[in-house]
């Protein structure tokens, strides 16, 4: 079986700001599945929708590629626990 990898972050607020008595794990993927309001950038989400990447390599070169349209900041995330992850 082929490995596959994923990019992970903590999420320490949620979505109104308020802090998370037990850190969320969220993944690198494309906004696709908001129907109507999909912006079709990359963000943080949910395990069933994460990028699978062939190599740590490959998901390095996305992230490079990709992380200026991300919204990490240290307010919502523990930017320590950001990470390639094999699965």
């Amino acid at each position: 079986m082929k490995s596959s990898y994923i990019i992970s972050i903590q999420r320490v607020t949620s979505y109104t700001g308020k802090k998370l008595d037990n850190p969320e794990w969220e993944y690198a993927q494309y906004d696709n599945y908001a129907g109507s309001f999909s912006t079709g950038y990359p963000c943080f989400g949910s395990l069933l929708h994460a990028i699978k990447f062939n190599s740590v390599e490959e998901a390095e070169k996305w992230f490079e590629e990709e992380k200026t349209y991300l919204d990490f900041d240290s307010r919502n995330y523990n930017l320590s626990s950001l990470g390639i992850r094999k699965i």
